[in-house]
């Protein structure tokens, strides 16, 4: 049986988790219970999907040359994603996502999300013309 071969074009966003009882109000500072980082974008997710379902996956897309765009490489090259296509930007960091999980006492989570798209907004068509 022959493996798809699938082309994404996509985002990278180093997503960064933070968890929380109380979520801080204006100018107010409050402790959180856990943080974690995770990789994703929804072009980062979709190709790690598709790989790890059997086919054969190369992502394009920008990354910062800083440490956020060196995880996500790894991640991508990690789930078995071709990543020959990726291109590094000199100038842009790399996409991130803060997240802030509220868990509230009723058991039910409250999500807050703030993305920075970096080096994803950078991209230009004559780059991946190939």
């Amino acid at each position: 049986m022959r493996r798809p071969k699938i082309l994404v074009a996509g985002s990278f966003v180093l997503d960064q988790i933070a968890v929380t009882k109380t979520v801080p109000g204006e100018g107010e500072t409050v402790l959180g219970t856990t943080f974690r980082k995770a990789p994703g974008g929804k072009g980062l997710n979709q190709a790690a999907q598709a790989a790890k379902l059997g086919a054969e996956v190369t992502m394009v897309g920008k990354l910062g040359q800083d440490g956020n765009g060196r995880e996500l490489l790894s991640a991508c090259q990690e789930s078995g994603v071709n990543s020959a296509h990726v291109l590094l930007d000199e100038e842009q960091p790399s996409g991130c996502a803060l997240i802030v999980l509220e868990e509230k006492e009723d058991g039910s989570v409250q999500n807050r999300i703030l993305v920075v798209p970096g080096a994803n907004h950078s991209i230009r068509p004559q780059e991946i013309e190939f």
